[in-house]
């Protein structure tokens, strides 16, 4: 797998995406969710560089696979009902299969876990086996590892999962809940 990194001055909003080389996405950035107008609400990619989900929403990218979302708000639609699209299923039209996304604000703290614990999930067989199916279950591993952190539940609730991982057959045999200090199982029922 390989990885590139780009600066401020290196990204090209639209650009960026539109080559069609790019399966894995991660963007750090702020984000703004416009209310009023849906289509305006915005990655911050820089001072001057934005990406808006209009812009988005003209992009089809076959190869796209997944997308990190590390800012606050990404899972927020307006708050008129026939107009609702957060940034995240803007990235879903555009064929982003498996999204992670924030629905409040983060910590600055809690973003770093959260993201090395999904990653860490999701690279569990090495670099080269790491799968977006494994992305629900990766989310679900960073919110216990910030409960487990001692963290309030306003700083764990935020991060969730958009996507459709039921379709690549992840093996979900269980779940580990905490409760009262030890483990139980849940069993979930495979749509399959």
């Amino acid at each position: 797998m390989e990885i590139e990194v780009l600066q401020e001055q290196e990204s090209l909003p639209v650009t960026m995406l539109v080559d069609g080389a790019i399966f894995w996405v991660h963007l750090c950035c702020h984000a703004t969710v416009d209310a009023q107008q849906p289509l305006l609400s915005t990655f911050c990619l820089g001072h001057v560089r934005h990406l808006n989900i209009e812009a988005l929403m003209q992009v089809q990218l076959p190869q796209a696979d997944f997308a990190y979302l590390s800012a606050c708000h990404t899972a927020v639609g307006s708050v008129a009902r026939n107009e609702s699209m957060s940034l995240a299923a803007a990235l879903q039209v555009t064929r982003f299969r498996s999204i992670v996304a924030k629905m409040y604000s983060i910590g600055d703290n809690d973003g770093p876990v959260a993201a090395r614990e999904v990653y860490k999930y999701m690279f569990r067989d090495g670099a080269w086996a790491a799968r977006s199916s494994n992305t629900a279950i990766g989310v679900h591993q960073a919110a216990h590892a910030l409960q487990w952190s001692g963290a309030q539940l306003f700083r764990w609730v935020p991060f969730i999962h958009i996507g459709l991982w039921w379709m690549y057959r992840a093996r979900i045999n269980h779940f580990a809940m905490p409760t009262k200090g030890a483990w139980r199982q849940t069993h979930v029922k495979q749509p399959w």
